[in-house]
């Protein structure tokens, strides 16, 4: 017999985590998974599990993570940026150079030659004439 908080006396523990897992689901608004729908679901991990990829859906796969990952790395670049003049804000100069070894390793789109993200200076008309 379990002997925790249990609304029914003399019920084993199973019982009780079977009570509060329902009882959380009715917290949380959500339904109690039945029989053919976690049947399903074993079906389709199995079917997964169980897959055999051919090349084309490989490189499929890859590309769509290659450009995933391509989509974040400007923001990488830049966090890495912060991280490193926050280091030589505060004298930790290793940490710097370890950080900057970093940023070197990422790969993605970057300036051309002789290219920048600054605006370029506006000339006036009086300077042009």
């Amino acid at each position: 017999m379990y002997s925790g908080r249990c609304p029914a006396p003399n019920q084993t523990k199973a019982c009780c985590q079977n009570h509060r897992y329902k009882q959380t689901c009715i917290v949380e608004g959500v339904s109690l998974p039945t029989k053919p729908k976690l049947a399903a679901k074993i079906t389709a991990i199995n079917n997964l599990v169980n897959c055999s990829w051919t090349e084309a859906e490989w490189q499929a796969k890859l590309t769509k993570s290659d450009a995933l990952v391509n989509k974040f790395i400007p923001f990488e670049r830049k966090r890495l940026n912060n991280l490193i003049k926050e280091a030589k804000a505060s004298g930790k100069t290793e940490k710097a150079e370890a950080l900057r070894k970093e940023l070197e390793v990422l790969d993605g789109p970057k300036l051309a030659y002789s290219t920048s993200m600054q605006p370029s200076p506006r000339v006036s008309l009086s300077r042009v004439i």
